[in-house]
């Protein structure tokens, strides 16, 4: 059996992975612009980045949000991003009391709330912010009707005007009924950044297989087949839908399997066990992307791992 040391080497740096591929340098980028650039009493750009649950997204914000840091000074606390990420069933009052409490204030979960919004204001100039970034935005679009998600635009807008921030905006393609419902939040959120799953359609594949050589690259000392090889790359793709968080939980589990083999491999039989574990549970031999018998259609059919998600109302 292969050392537990490696094996757990391993899938630490697998589960630590942060590539920098192309739309994720283009979107960290169009970030910096934003950033960079500072208001002088005009309106502020604001963007949307969309992403399916497993893009990266979250892991893209969350990185670009550490590098810039907080600086204490002796009276106060500099923030230079003030990131949020929205609760399940989360509203405007709850909302403005995150980010409150995201700026250390010891008074955030006081008042209405517009006492609550006139406080924000006053700590988002106190605290030095140059960019707000509202996560998993469509929580929002998740509760209520479309009173409610004209409501939540018209906050969104008041932020943008009183702030003199840029505003990104941050969630699944569900949160676009925000700005369906209101005219004047999409007028501020035209420009969208789409972070497309992998795939391995012909003008994508080279992107997929740079990808998976990334992730071979950190399984150093661990027997495995070529994942870049074009059949196993996408039979990756179809069996995680190209989603990075899918194709690391993947290959971590197949370094957990493989490590407690008499022969320690990472095969097509792992991969095939692996996504039988943790993606698809219960698919036959024509749903498993690592059998022969496999019938080549996406795995989105309902009850399949990745089938088109209804919106819930509230």
């Amino acid at each position: 059996m292969i050392n537990a040391q490696t094996a757990a080497a391993v899938k630490r740096r697998l589960r630590r992975f942060f590539g920098r591929f192309p739309q994720v340098k283009l979107t960290l980028q169009r970030l910096e612009d934003l950033f960079a650039y500072q208001c002088d009493g005009e309106e502020p750009e604001c963007i949307a980045i969309i992403g399916d649950t497993g893009t990266g997204k979250t892991t893209l914000i969350e990185n670009f949000v550490q590098a810039k840091g907080r600086v204490e000074h002796v009276e106060f606390t500099e923030v230079p991003v003030l990131y949020v990420e929205v609760p399940a069933k989360c509203s405007v009052k709850m909302l403005a009391a995150l980010m409150l409490r995201n700026l250390g204030s010891p008074f955030w979960n006081r008042g209405d709330e517009v006492e609550r919004t006139d406080q924000l204001i006053t700590l988002l100039k106190g605290c030095r912010v140059r960019m707000v970034i509202v996560d998993e935005v469509n929580h929002l679009a998740d509760r209520g009707a479309e009173k409610s998600h004209y409501h939540v635009g018209d906050w969104i807008k008041q932020l943008i005007r009183l702030s003199r921030l840029p505003v990104v905006l941050a969630g699944t393609s569900a949160a676009s009924i925000l700005w369906e419902t209101n005219e004047q939040l999409a007028d501020r959120f035209r420009e969208q950044i789409v972070l497309a799953p992998l795939s391995m359609e012909n003008s994508r594949l080279l992107e997929l297989r740079s990808v998976l050589g990334a992730f071979l690259g950190l399984m150093q000392g661990v027997p495995c087949i070529d994942i870049t090889e074009e059949a196993h790359a996408k039979s990756i793709a179809f069996a995680t839908d190209g989603r990075l968080r899918d194709i690391r939980r993947l290959l971590v589990r197949a370094v957990e399997i493989a490590a407690n083999q008499p022969r320690f491999s990472i095969t097509r039989s792992t991969l095939s066990e692996a996504f039988l574990q943790v993606i698809y549970r219960g698919a036959d031999v024509k749903r498993n992307p690592f059998k022969s018998e496999f019938n080549g259609f996406p795995l989105t059919r309902p009850e399949e791992p990745f089938a088109p998600r209804k919106r819930i109302r509230g």
